[in-house]
């Protein structure tokens, strides 16, 4: 897991773009923290260079619907909802754009409850199938058997 604590505007960015590098040199999924449109366009970047499945929390906070935008190309990109607020569209504008495939749980627990998240996925009117790849089935495609 590798996050951008600062962003680029302090030089430290650059460890969430060579978090993504070091991962795939060991073929394990990236988990990064991507708190704005800017961060998640260099960690998109960063899994198109490598091939690397890319995980990235937090949507871009506030830019959310940038990023969703902006990683709809990428079928190595997941984006985890886990935010300490909410907006009424977030997660339906999500599926329609990328499909219930490209999102994944995410709870950021212990800072929030798991439940602050799941009622945002809710909210969205899941289908069944949805549901599914969301909770369970999208972390088993990124992940594989080690979760098994």
């Amino acid at each position: 897991m590798f996050g951008q604590e600062g962003g680029a505007a302090d030089g430290r960015f650059a460890r969430g773009a060579d978090g993504v590098e070091a991962a795939a040199k060991v073929e394990l999924p990236c988990l990064a923290h991507a708190y704005s449109h800017q961060e998640v366009s260099e960690l998109y970047r960063a899994a198109g260079k490598t091939g690397e499945k890319i995980i990235l929390a937090h949507m871009g906070a506030a830019q959310w619907k940038a990023s969703v935008d902006t990683v709809k190309g990428s079928p190595l990109v997941w984006l985890d909802a886990s935010v300490s607020y909410n907006e009424y569209d977030k997660i339906r504008y999500a599926l329609d754009v990328l499909g219930a495939s490209r999102l994944v749980f995410g709870s950021d627990s212990a800072l929030l409850s798991p439940w602050w998240t799941i009622s945002m996925f809710e909210s969205a009117g899941l289908t069944d199938d949805e549901r599914r790849a969301i909770y369970r089935g999208n972390a088993l495609a990124i992940f594989g058997r080690r979760l098994e």
